[in-house]
Formats: structure tokens, C-alpha cells, sequence
């Protein structure tokens, strides 16, 4: 498992558990979308979840508390308008630079700046 910034000993491990976005650039309303809710599964070296509506899935390396995802593949499906949260979303991951694991909390940093939060939870049997 990768080395990452952990602030309490009951930090849930940042490979493995199912990440729900719960926060994107400050905005703490996450509209569900049509297929699932939008989240994240990193694995060894790789990730993949769901923008609400398209899937998405690449490349991740994390090096201590430096994070780095890319390039994003996702599917294209024709989604209903969700206020542009799905291209916020692969903007935070584009931009993310730091990961910091608090409780059960992620979240995904830019120079200290928070750009998405994540909460560790069961992960949905219909879920990627």
C-alpha cells in the first residue's frame, strides 16, 4: 500500500476502499447521477469510478503524499446536464498533486488547496 498522509491511526487505506465525492472546488452538493454516484476505487498503479453518468478509469502514482492521475479515459455516454460537476470532477483529478487521508476522509490537494473530498464507505453492490 502506498505511503500517504495520514492524520489518525484509523485511517481507512487509500487503495481498496470505495471513495463517494462528497465535496468538488468548495461545493459541498454533489448531484447523484442517472447510473451511480460519483467515486473512486484507486488500486495498485490504477483507478477507476464514476463521474454520476460516465465511467473513468487510468493510471494513478502516489509517492508518499504526492499523487499524480492521468492520462483519464472515461466513456462517453450521453449524460442529462449536471452543471458542469462532471467536468469539475476530472479537472480535480487532472489537477491533483497531494492526497491526505484523515479518518475516513480524502482528499485531493493543489499547492494546500483542497479541489475534491471524498468519504470511504460500503461499496454499492451495482458499483464498478
Amino acid at each position: 500500500m502506498p505511503k500517504v498522509a495520514e492524520s489518525s491511526d484509523n485511517a481507512v487505506p487509500l487503495t481498496g476502499t470505495y471513495w463517494r465525492l462528497v465535496e468538488l472546488a468548495g461545493a459541498k452538493e454533489i448531484k447523484p447521477g442517472p447510473r451511480r454516484e460519483p467515486h473512486l476505487i484507486l488500486g495498485t498503479g490504477d483507478f477507476k469510478g464514476s463521474s454520476g453518468c460516465n465511467r473513468l478509469f487510468g493510471p494513478v502514482t502516489v509517492d508518499g503524499e504526492t499523487v499524480k492521475f492521468g492520462p483519464i479515459a472515461a466513456t462517453k455516454m450521453a449524460c442529462p446536464d449536471d452543471g458542469g460537476q462532471e467536468r469539475r470532477f476530472f479537472e480535480a483529478l487532472e489537477g491533483a498533486e497531494a492526497v491526505e487521508i484523515e479518518g475516513t476522509a480524502l482528499s485531493l490537494l493543489n499547492a494546500g488547496r483542497v479541489l475534491a473530498r471524498f468519504q470511504a464507505q460500503d461499496q454499492p453492490a451495482a458499483s464498478e
